[in-house]
């Protein structure tokens, strides 16, 4: 009969424990959630490494291999990008491609919304662009050498790729 009432004092006493327990544990989640959430960034700008992504696919496609061929690309000044690489989806994007030979442009390809360009020029006022900060559009500007194969001659030619990247919204 004694050891009935001794088991049913030392239930009480660890239900008692348990609660200080899921207190304990309760107050160190809440302590590390606080802590992570201090540190966390909630908003993450990737414009620019989309930007940069999209040239190395335009430049892939157009240059593989360092060879560009002038009879394959000449005709395409607008959808380039659709037609001759297969890449879709390209509301928010603007990408200028520029073939020259020294001082001489051979071949200029563009697609998108080329009224970014001066969205970026904005930005470039500091009062003005702390405000509005999370919409500037990404960019990237980058110069490649390669060999343009026309009429069955190799010359060495520069192409410029600039892509500039809108916002999400």
């Amino acid at each position: 009969m004694k050891l009935k009432k001794l088991n049913k004092k030392a239930a009480i006493g660890e239900g008692i424990l348990m609660i200080y327990r899921l207190f304990l544990v309760a107050i160190i989640a809440i302590m590390i959630l606080g802590l992570s959430a201090i540190f966390y960034d909630y908003y993450i700008n990737v414009r620019d490494v989309e930007a940069r992504i999209m040239a190395k696919q335009a430049v892939n496609c157009l240059v593989p291999e360092g060879n560009i061929d002038f009879n394959r690309i000449k005709n395409y000044e607008q959808k380039f990008l659709k037609d001759l690489c297969g890449i879709n989806n390209l509301d928010r994007f603007y990408v200028k491609v520029n073939v020259s030979e020294g001082n001489k442009q051979l071949i200029l390809l563009q697609q998108g919304d080329s009224g970014m360009a001066w969205i970026k020029e904005i930005f470039k006022n500091k009062n003005l662009a702390s405000k509005v900060e999370k919409y500037q559009p990404g960019q990237f500007n980058q110069n490649y050498p390669a060999n343009l194969i026309r009429e069955g001659k190799s010359v060495r030619a520069n192409i410029n790729v600039e892509v500039f990247v809108n916002n999400e919204l």
